[in-house]
């Protein structure tokens, strides 16, 4: 994976569970902070992060059937951390400041786009740091000095470079295990030998362009799926071919 990965091709995937996870994420976060209005006798605030939530939720949505022009990997994940850090500046509650902030790295990291995930942890952590300098989670939530808030800004720092280092190693693995995957593939499609691969159900995954003609197969795509002994049509061959298979 590099640069291109903003595509829609092999990434597909990721773009899907990584938007499952920020729905799930919004949903939490909404039951969160629901309850916690509630507690504090603030019941007149819920509607308030209920209805940021939905519309975050549908903007993910637009996200997603629109990525050419506005990418989920970075768009995404930088949505919910603003509404968070709106959220907690309306209330002055600033809970598990750094916690939500890594947890949303994480959910970043899910898009498998070390460019966009890079852009994102540069941009969330210079505003953090921002707040921090401004003495905003400080003032709100007292509970920390200016010295305790900024090593643990560090510390996520750090956290984030490190998912980010795994992004990169788990991206290069994937890219050579895709180009040998591709080469495998171009080799066995240029060879006329009759050639099968089979998982462990013995069903069809590959099947070459001359076994398919010989087992009368039009499009060697009809074979994939198929117990390998039932795309032969002759019993004969359905013997040989479970002999080879024993």
């Amino acid at each position: 994976m590099n640069k291109t990965d903003n595509n829609r091709g092999g990434n597909d995937r990721y773009y899907k569970v990584a938007t499952f996870l920020a729905i799930a994420a919004l949903a939490i976060f909404a039951i969160f902070y629901s309850i916690d209005f509630f507690i504090e006798g603030l019941a007149a605030k819920i509607w308030i992060v209920l209805s940021g939530c939905a519309a975050c939720g549908f903007v993910i949505f637009l996200f997603r059937r629109a990525r050419g022009i506005l990418n989920p990997a970075f768009s995404v994940p930088f949505l919910i951390y603003s509404l968070y850090i709106i959220g907690a500046i309306m209330s002055g509650r600033f809970t598990g400041f750094f916690s939500v902030l890594f947890c949303i790295c994480g959910l970043a990291a899910m898009y498998f786009n070390r460019w966009k995930y890079l852009q994102f942890i540069i941009l969330s952590n210079a505003l953090s740091l921002a707040l921090i300098l401004g003495g905003i989670p400080m003032f709100r939530e007292g509970s920390f000095t200016f010295s305790e808030l900024l090593i643990n800004w560090i510390f996520t720092v750090i956290g984030s470079i490190f998912i980010y280092f795994v992004i990169q190693f788990v991206s290069e693995k994937t890219a050579e295990s895709t180009r040998a995957e591709d080469s495998f593939k171009t080799m066995l499609a240029s060879t006329p030998d009759y050639i099968v691969l089979v998982d462990e159900s013995y069903r069809v995954t590959y099947i070459s362009q001359s076994l398919a003609e010989f087992a009368h197969i039009e499009n060697p795509r009809m074979a994939q799926g198929r117990p390998l002994l039932d795309i032969f049509r002759y019993m004969d061959i359905k013997l040989k071919a479970a002999e080879i298979l024993d």
